[in-house]
């Protein structure tokens, strides 16, 4: 996916948009509302980040991650950094049930424990524009830092965008950043389950949504081809002109995302 190899020397920064507006209260689905399922989500992702990154008792800081909220009309930083970090210092421990094959062809429930790195939190009025413009800074500066890019922003969303036009700027401000040496990728995960589920849309699969569906699309970056060869090879068939884009889920999809690392 980036141009450069990942490594501990040369990590890749991960930016995680959180909508943590009031209607992120409203259900979703498997009785989760979308601020529980968003979590969920985020919390599974940088646990598997985590196992897949981990030799013995050693985390390789292979990423750098940054989550950012928006509520109340304000973007603010939850937290920032390595990965490592990350698995030293969870919110909390939870135990939870969990179904594993048996090894004859049937499956038994374990308990297992989770590491938490987030909590559901859903007041006010959304911002994307200040979370935005937040990840716009953040960029820049990992850019300036590292001078290079290897940089994957996914956007959380309960619904529309209140100051979409300017948000639009702004994205597009982003996806110019680092022109010259490998531009951030953008990935929009719009949750809403009123309409079918969506997972790497071109133009032609994603006319007929919303308009709302149509601005995340706009706001996403397109397919690349080692991502469109990585999915050939995992039974996903992705079209060209394709873009990061779903309406339902991430984590399968970042599976398919060959990281270099």
């Amino acid at each position: 996916m980036f141009k450069n190899y990942i490594s501990t020397v040369t990590p890749a920064f991960i930016v995680i948009i959180l909508d943590q507006s009031s209607r992120m209260d409203e259900p979703f689905k498997k009785d989760l509302t979308k601020a529980e399922y968003q979590c969920k989500l985020v919390n599974e992702f940088i646990n598997n980040l985590i196992f897949s990154n981990s030799a013995g008792d050693k985390i390789k800081d292979r990423f750098f991650i940054s989550i950012i909220g928006h509520s109340n009309d304000n973007a603010n930083e939850i937290r920032s950094g390595y990965l490592s970090s990350f698995a030293d210092n969870p919110l909390r421990i939870e135990k939870v049930k969990k179904k594993v094959s048996d090894g004859i062809g049937g499956l038994v429930e374990i308990e297992i424990e989770d590491a938490i790195y987030i909590d559901e939190i859903f007041n006010g009025v959304e911002n994307q524009l200040e979370a935005f413009i937040l990840t716009k800074n953040k960029t820049k500066d990992w850019i300036e830092q590292k001078g290079y890019c290897s940089t994957l922003i996914v956007n959380i969303s309960g619904g529309f965008s209140s100051c979409w036009e300017g948000t639009t700027k702004i994205v597009n401000e982003i996806k110019k950043i680092g022109e010259t040496l490998d531009s951030p990728f953008i990935f929009n995960l719009q949750l809403d389950a009123n309409v079918k589920e969506l997972v790497f849309p071109n133009l032609e699969g994603i006319y007929k949504e919303s308009f709302t569906s149509q601005l995340y699309f706009e706001w996403s970056s397109y397919v690349s081809n080692d991502i469109i060869e990585s999915g050939l090879r995992n039974g996903l068939r992705i079209l060209k002109c394709s873009k990061l884009y779903s309406n339902h889920n991430f984590n399968y999809i970042l599976n398919l995302i060959n990281f270099g690392s």
